[in-house]
């Protein structure tokens, strides 16, 4: 494939997506390799030393194998037993990446590994043995993958492993700042692989009033499973010159302590919607709820909700639904402090994910 004949050049290209990959693997985009001649290994040039990839470690060296084997086989069924035996997490995502990527097979992976888990990219069935007779459930809802993980033996605390962690209040943020990242940084992150996005609920820095010095204390403490931490909170001010409750506070000065590592990110407006231009918005309430097309809403303004049930005659709007036709409708806008805030996360993750 390095070296094809005239009639066989698209080998060519199969090597070279295999050398993109030992690259990516190995975090050095001035690696090159090469096949010997008695086809029996593969040779790895990195600053000017020449190694066959066994002496790289049995990591590198298997999901190396595993990726050229998954190329040069195409438009096929393939299965991959446990792949996680000696593979490190990262290795693990990055191979999931790259088979979904560059690849054109269909794959079943048996595994037991809970990172093989955290992609969005393929579906997940859990197998158990009842009775001596083998069981097969499509795991599709958050609560039967979590019961796959528990059945592999992990726990929450294993959240130690991300990268970064991103704390927001409720799933539509997560969908708007995944929106904003993948806007900035096309292709460059993956969630669950270079960070994971929690929700910590509003009512937790919105409800609680300084007294609450316990709660508050256990939500900074989080800071300890990773160093890497970032919040996004909703500043619910109604004027511009209004103060920030004291919980809210007490966690931005936590954060501020460590700005290389921590990063809190109060909104501009009074909560994230704010940062939705109106029209965008309000094309995504009405799709979302159709009765609102019958009424005009008034104007959008920064330091009120516009998702208030006295503006949309809604007692609870879906946030999700919202959130989800925004961002398909959004365009090239960045209103208020939006591409600042964004920009801060990005370094946020790369600082991170500058020693894997």
């Amino acid at each position: 494939m390095q070296n094809p004949s005239t009639d066989r050049l698209e080998d060519k290209d199969v090597f070279l997506k295999v050398q993109d990959f030992v690259r990516a693997v190995m975090d050095d985009h001035t690696i090159t390799i090469d096949v010997p001649h008695d086809l029996s290994t593969i040779h790895v040039t990195q600053g000017g030393h020449t190694l066959p990839i066994e002496n790289m470690g049995t990591g590198v060296h298997e999901v190396v194998i595993i990726a050229a084997a998954a190329t040069v086989t195409q438009n096929s069924i393939l299965c991959v037993e446990e792949p996680e035996v000696h593979l490190h997490p990262i290795l693990q995502r990055k191979l999931v990446r790259y088979l979904e990527s560059e690849t054109t097979n269909q794959y079943f992976i048996a595994t037991h590994s809970a990172h093989m888990l955290d992609s969005e990219i393929g579906s997940i069935f859990h197998v158990t043995r009842e009775d001596g007779v083998s069981n097969v459930r499509f795991a599709g809802a958050a609560s039967e993958r979590a019961a796959v993980c528990a059945d592999m033996g992990y726990r929450p605390s294993d959240l130690v492993q991300t990268n970064a962690i991103l704390w927001v209040e409720g799933p539509s943020d997560r969908i708007y700042l995944k929106h904003w990242i993948e806007k900035l940084a096309p292709g460059r992150f993956v969630e669950g692989t270079h960070y994971s996005v929690m929700f910590y609920g509003g009512s937790l820095l919105s409800a609680l009033s300084p007294l609450d010095v316990h709660e508050v204390d256990e939500f900074i403490s989080l800071r300890s499973l990773n160093r890497y931490m970032m919040v996004l909170i909703d500043s619910d001010r109604k004027t511009s010159r209004a103060g920030l409750n004291g919980s809210k506070q007490r966690v931005i000065d936590d954060l501020r302590k460590d700005p290389s590592t921590g990063l809190a990110w109060v909104t501009a407006g009074y909560t994230i919607e704010n940062y939705v231009p109106e029209q965008v918005l309000t094309r995504a309430i009405s799709a979302a709820h159709p009765s609102t097309k019958k009424r005009t809403l008034t104007a959008q303004e920064r330091w009120s909700n516009p998702l208030a049930a006295d503006r949309l005659e809604i007692q609870q709007p879906s946030k999700v639904a919202i959130s989800k036709v925004a961002i398909e409708n959004w365009g090239n806008d960045w209103p208020l402090d939006l591409k600042k805030q964004v920009q801060k996360v990005i370094l946020l993750i790369e600082s991170a994910n500058s020693h894997t």
